[in-house]
């Protein structure tokens, strides 16, 4: 697995094209933070994917969106997708 042991955070996570992300990180091996405003759908995915998936609610105009991300799941490695 490409992606064992590092974390990501990606954007508009919860459909569509951020979906598809989600799925192949975590298919890699990857723990996903489902960031997304309609936190409905990101629940969903994230009880889909199991334990390597968190969803949060995040709106990418809000200015603490790094810092709101980062504290809900730190990990030393982690990169960002963002969609939408």
């Amino acid at each position: 697995m490409k992606l064992q042991d590092k974390a990501a955070i990606v954007t508009g996570g919860a459909q569509g094209i951020g979906e598809a992300i989600v799925r192949a990180y975590a298919a890699e091996g990857a723990r996903v933070v489902i960031a997304d405003v309609a936190e409905d759908k990101a629940q969903a995915l994230a009880r889909d994917i199991g334990n390597n998936a968190l969803a949060v609610r995040l709106d990418v105009r809000d200015p603490a969106l790094p810092r709101t991300a980062t504290t809900s799941w730190p990990r030393r490695s982690m990169s960002m997708a963002v969609t939408g």
